[in-house]
């Protein structure tokens, strides 16, 4: 895995991808400090297009707990979606948990977001329940 983008090019696709979640993330997050801490502590992959991020998925391998891998977040521009960049991503992600011996990954997404729930069911994350979110859907990936 290599750091081919800034930190410029991170807040510039959040700002992007901002009002494309069912809750904008600008609701639960302040934009530069979520950039921040994604370019300073989490696996980040993307893939960019004219030298702008046009995919991410962006968790917390190296720094798992407890040999449990968090996904931060999954976006893609509006543009590219259909292209199955997400999945490209997402198993990229997946390879770098197993090269780290991490056999857990976790993420959570709205109840409203049908194509990240049908996205995450098609790679073989599992439905759970997590009581402190009752608004969104936690899923379970068993490596």
């Amino acid at each position: 895995m290599k750091n081919n983008y800034t930190l410029e090019q991170i807040e510039n696709f959040l700002t992007c991808v901002d009002c494309d979640f069912p809750m904008p993330l600008h609701e639960k997050v302040n934009l530069s400090s979520f950039s921040l801490k994604l370019y300073k502590n989490a696996d980040i992959f993307v893939e960019i297009d004219n030298d702008e991020i046009i995919g991410m998925v962006a968790g917390y391998i190296k720094n798992a707990e407890d040999n449990v891998s968090y996904i931060s977040i999954v976006a893609i521009k509006r543009d590219y979606r259909g292209k199955s960049i997400a999945t490209k991503l997402l198993k990229e992600y997946f390879h770098e948990c197993k090269l780290l011996n991490i056999n857990k990954i976790h993420l959570y997404t709205s109840k409203t977001n049908i194509n990240a729930i049908l996205l995450y069911k098609k790679i073989g994350f599992i439905e759970s329940i997590d009581i402190n979110r009752p608004d969104d859907i936690h899923f379970i990936l068993n490596r």
